[in-house]
């Protein structure tokens, strides 16, 4: 979910599509919640500040006993519930510091 949205926002419904299909050919095992997975990301939702999609992230991680991969420094809290190994952040590029920018500033209303 949070791979297509973020990718459907950024590039495009067919460029989210594209890379949904990509990851999909990897060699992995998808995993789909349920009640007990659901219950724990529960459980983490409630105890720490995270997205839904985080809290299942850190549910399957938990319940199957996984690092959990990642860039997000809110993760970072969980590290007493699952084991964490945190990659580098990117860099902003300029275009992507100006929409941020952009997205911050106070709307004028003449």
């Amino acid at each position: 979910m949070e791979l297509y949205y973020v990718a459907l926002q950024e590039k495009g419904e067919d460029e989210a599509t594209k890379l949904i299909a990509l990851v999909k050919s990897w060699p992995v095992t998808w995993i789909y919640p349920d009640e007990r997975t659901l219950l724990q990301a529960g459980k983490i939702k409630a105890a720490y500040r995270l997205s839904v999609a985080d809290a299942l992230i850190a549910a399957v991680a938990k319940l199957r006993q996984a690092t959990l991969v990642h860039k997000d420094p809110e993760l970072a809290a969980l590290a007493t519930e699952v084991a964490l190994l945190t990659l580098p952040f990117k860099k902003k590029t300029a275009r992507r510091a100006r929409r941020i920018s952009r997205s911050t500033e106070p709307s004028v209303k003449s």
